[in-house]
């Protein structure tokens, strides 16, 4: 039996939620807790680049998880695992247990972040109609953006004591908005179904495009992380 797909609305808010996650709260909201953690002792500057590297090298497995996973635990499991993969190491930075600690958060929370930045959008187009999906779709993936300004705005306010409380901010926030998007999971599919695209082998001018656009995307993430951190 077929699936009843979500409303377009909340699709949109779902997908505004994951974003939200996956772009900001699992990954670049480290970088305004930096200064606090490394002036309270958490860290040394060195092991807070490490730290953000962690995070990164969890990205690049969620990427290949994302892709292989779903052939055995299909896009709704694999979708609810991020979200609680996504709240546990973002939790587990709340409290300073050691470097070691700090990493294995950063890196499941990192993981978490790529697995959703991939088949959020696949799914939450599944209910819009062609008419409204680049509107809504743009509000959706603006979840990611508006989370970063307000996390921006309101962090320095919760780290006068320590970088604990900006992590329990932090943590609390996505728990919120997990739980929210929680529901919208259950439309996905148990298993992942290729389009007969993808099982075709992609055309030389295609493929091409698809290389250039790996590099040039490769090439902004360097850019990216230097001065984020």
């Amino acid at each position: 039996m077929k699936k009843k797909l979500s409303s377009p609305i909340y699709a949109t808010v779902a997908g505004f939620c994951l974003f939200a996650i996956s772009m900001c709260l699992a990954r670049i909201a480290y970088g305004p807790l930096i200064p606090s953690m490394i002036n309270t002792d958490w860290v040394t500057k060195a092991e807070a680049g490490y730290l953000g590297a962690f995070n990164g090298f969890g990205y690049i497995v969620g990427c290949l998880m994302a892709l292989w996973l779903p052939q055995i635990t299909g896009i709704r499991l694999l979708m609810r695992g991020s979200l609680i993969l996504a709240v546990i190491g973002i939790g587990m930075c709340f409290w300073n247990l050691g470097f070691a600690w700090l990493s294995l958060g950063r890196f499941l929370s990192g993981s978490a972040a790529a697995i959703m930045v991939i088949h959020t959008t696949a799914l939450i187009v599944r209910s819009f109609s062609e008419k409204s999906k680049e509107k809504l779709l743009g509000f959706a993936i603006s979840g990611g953006g508006i989370t970063i300004v307000i996390i921006s705005l309101s962090l320095p306010y919760f780290v006068k004591n320590g970088p604990s409380d900006g992590w329990f901010l932090e943590a609390i926030i996505t728990l919120f908005v997990a739980l929210v998007a929680w529901p919208f999971i259950s439309t996905a599919p148990h298993q992942r179904q290729p389009s007969k695209d993808a099982i075709k082998p992609l055309e030389f001018r295609r493929g091409r495009l698809v290389l250039l656009t790996g590099i040039s995307y490769m090439l902004m993430s360097i850019s990216i992380l230097p001065h984020t951190l």
